[in-house]
Formats: C-alpha cells, sequence, structure tokens
C-alpha cells in the first residue's frame, strides 16, 4: 500500500527519474508537476550502470537519499499551498507502516518481523486509524502497554519480551523514518524508551558433544548434514535453507561461501573447511539448492531432539544453536572475537560479545580445577 502523497488531481506530485549517462550510470532527478506546470530538478546523485549484486548494493543508500530528497520537495510543496499547519493530504499512519512492511517484504529485509508488527499494529489500532502527524508520545507508550500487558489480558498468548521489543522497535524504526522525511515536526520514538531485551540463555555443544552427534544415527540425514554443517561454518538457518550450488567456491585457496544473508541483506564471504565442503555431497545445478529436503516444522524439531538423546545429549537443542555452537568453540580455541565477528557476519561487534560471557564461565570452571589441596580424583 503507498501512502498518498497526490496532487488534488490523484497524481503524485513529485517523482524520482533517472537518466542514462554515455558511462552507461545514471544521473537521478526530480519529475516536479504541480499546479498544471512542470519542472526537472537534477539531484547531483548517480547510480552505477553496472549489473550484479555488489551494484545494488552501492545503489541502495544513494536511492534513500534521493527518496528523502523528494518527499522534502513534496513536503515544501504542500506548504505553500496549505500552510505549515494544514499539510493535506496526509497517510494514516497503519498505511505508511505497511508500506515500510511492504519494502522489507520486497527485499527480504527482515520482513517477518515487520509483518508480525503490522499484525499486532493493526489489531491495536482497530477502527480508529490515527493520521501520521497524530502519533504522539502518549499513543506511543499505550502501544508499548499493549504489547507487553493488554494483549496478555485480552486471553491471548503472551509475547515474549524479546518478541515484543523487536515488535515496538518496528514501530518506533517507522517514526523516525517519518520524521528522517520531515512527513511529521516531532518524533515520538525519541520521548517513550524501548522495551528492555531479556538475555537468553544461549544453548551451546562442547566439542566433544559435537562428535558424539557426528557418530550417532540420525532418522534424518539431511538434518544431520544441515546442522552439523552450521556448527562448522556459524550460518544461520534461513541461509543454509536457501543455500544454492552457485554460493559455493573453490579456489587454491580452498572452499569458501559467497553469499547474501537473509537476516541482514549483507554479503558474506565465508572460508569453510574441507569437512564441511564434505558435508554438502555431490556438486548440482548451481540455482538448485543444497539442503533441499530442509523443512522448518515441529517435525523437525522432534527429530533433532531425538538425535540429541542418541547421542546421550540432554540439552535443550535448536538448530540455531549450531551457529552459538560454531561461535563459543572459535572463542575458547583463542580466536579473536573480532574475527568472529567477522565469520558471523556480525554487523557490531555488541552482537558478537553476547557470546564471551559463555567462554568466560568455561575459563573461570577450568581454572577452578587447579589446587594445591589433593583431592580424590589426585
Amino acid at each position: 500500500m503507498r501512502t498518498k502523497d497526490m496532487d488534488l488531481n490523484g497524481k503524485e506530485p513529485v517523482r524520482l527519474r533517472r537518466k542514462k549517462l554515455r558511462n552507461g550510470d545514471y544521473s537521478l532527478y526530480l519529475d516536479v508537476y504541480w499546479n498544471g506546470k512542470r519542472s526537472y530538478e537534477f539531484l547531483k546523485l548517480y547510480l552505477s550502470g553496472e549489473w550484479g549484486k555488489a551494484a545494488i548494493e552501492k545503489n541502495k543508500p544513494i536511492i534513500e537519499i534521493a527518496q528523502q530528497i523528494k518527499h522534502k520537495r513534496i513536503l515544501s510543496l504542500r506548504m505553500v499551498k496549505y500552510g505549515p499547519s494544514n499539510i493535506l493530504p496526509r497517510p494514516s499512519f497503519l498505511e505508511f507502516f505497511t508500506e515500510l512492511a511492504d519494502q522489507r517484504a520486497k527485499y527480504k529485509n527482515n520482513s517477518e518481523n515487520w509483518a508480525g508488527a503490522l499484525k499486532h499494529l493493526t489489531t491495536f489500532i482497530g477502527n480508529k486509524n490515527p493520521r501520521l502527524d497524530e502519533i504522539d508520545d502518549a499513543w506511543l507508550t499505550e502501544f508499548k502497554y499493549y504489547l507487553l500487558e493488554e494483549h496478555k489480558e485480552k486471553g491471548k498468548r503472551s509475547l515474549m519480551a524479546n518478541t515484543a521489543h523487536s515488535y515496538f522497535n518496528k514501530v518506533r524504526s517507522a517514526l523516525t523514518n517519518a520524521f528522517d522525511r520531515n512527513l511529521i515536526e516531532k518524533n515520538p520514538a525519541a520521548l517513550v524508551s524501548a522495551i528492555r531485551v531479556k538475555e537468553s540463555k544461549r544453548e551451546f555443544l562442547t566439542i566433544t558433544e559435537v562428535r558424539k552427534l557426528a557418530e550417532a544415527p540420525c532418522e534424518e540425514l539431511y538434518l544431520k548434514e544441515a546442522f552439523l554443517f552450521s556448527v562448522l561454518t556459524g550460518l544461520r538457518w534461513s541461509d543454509i535453507f536457501h543455500l544454492t550450488w552457485n554460493e559455493i567456491h573453490e579456489n587454491e585457496n580452498g572452499a569458501y561461501i559467497h553469499l547474501e544473508q537473509k537476516k541482514t541483506n549483507k554479503y558474506l564471504v565465508l572460508p569453510i573447511t574441507n569437512e564441511a565442503l564434505q558435508l554438502l555431497g555431490e556438486r548440482k545445478e548451481p540455482v538448485e539448492r543444497i539442503f533441499n529436503f530442509l523443512r522448518y516444522s515441529s517435525q523437525t524439531s522432534v527429530c533433532l531432539s531425538r538425535w540429541m538423546l542418541k547421542a546421550g545429549i540432554t540439552k535443550k537443542i535448536t538448530f540455531h544453536a549450531g551457529r552459538h555452537t560454531h561461535a563459543t568453540l572459535l572463542l575458547s580455541k583463542g580466536v579473536d572475537i573480532s574475527t568472529v565477528s567477522k565469520l558471523l557476519g556480525h554487523r557490531h561487534l555488541k552482537s558478537t560479545e553476547r557470546y564471551a560471557h559463555i567462554t568466560d564461565n568455561l575459563k573461570i570452571e577450568a581454572i577452578n580445577k587447579l589446587s594445591l589441596i589433593p583431592t580424590e580424583e589426585g
């Protein structure tokens, strides 16, 4: 759904267009049609005319800047015609949020969380449907309470704190987006604190347990191979699920993966061991999914649990524990945290630091085994 940046005739007053240059690149400009007159404004912003993922990644921030300039131009036209206190028409907040959620779905950028936030936002708003400029800190605080308490009071399953945190941040992000584009004069998100995240227990396996798993039988061989591949590479479920053969490369230095991470849309070049490469089996068609039998279902979780028990492991292990295991094993082997962060594809070092306290505990356990006082164990 699009926001209604329209003039009185129902047409967009400002359109973002591009002109091809002699060198193959593109110059961005605004095509402005207002009050029956047309004008053009060149932005001195240029897009790469090359093909491929690298060019797309390079062009994204330039397009975002151009879009912001476009929206500011629309706002300035409205202010001249309607005055600063009566800039109409304006979209509802739900329309605006839906537009952003649709964009995330189109580019597969954290779309599931945006879709979940939209679902709860729609329920919370009901038939009130406030305009974007009617959202204030009081409204935002009410929505925060709804996610944490009211949703539970209505007899529905309560949201996990981390889920509520994620949904609330999406709404705050949308308001910040509107503020940055000059669609609202004040940003309510700056006045209301985020929902606190509860640190969840991150289960992981020791190297001994991983070796037991490698030896233990699993009902579904593809699941065993995919999980062990996650342990050896640190890839998320979403990236392993979508992994294709054209993302697996080999050269004189060995094998590596070059992919766009589904969660972050950031490109990752990841060297892998021969052991990990062997788990992939025989190379097939470039666009074919490698783990094509892998499915996300309750049955998959049951199968994973049974496999753990066969290996003598009683920990509650999910597929994501493979990634946790990869990180903790690297840190316990003395790999510096900055390198681990890069291997995991984290945007910020802070994300990797969450694993550090686990390895600290392992070090404490190890050092406590040192004693000058004789024990039964010797």
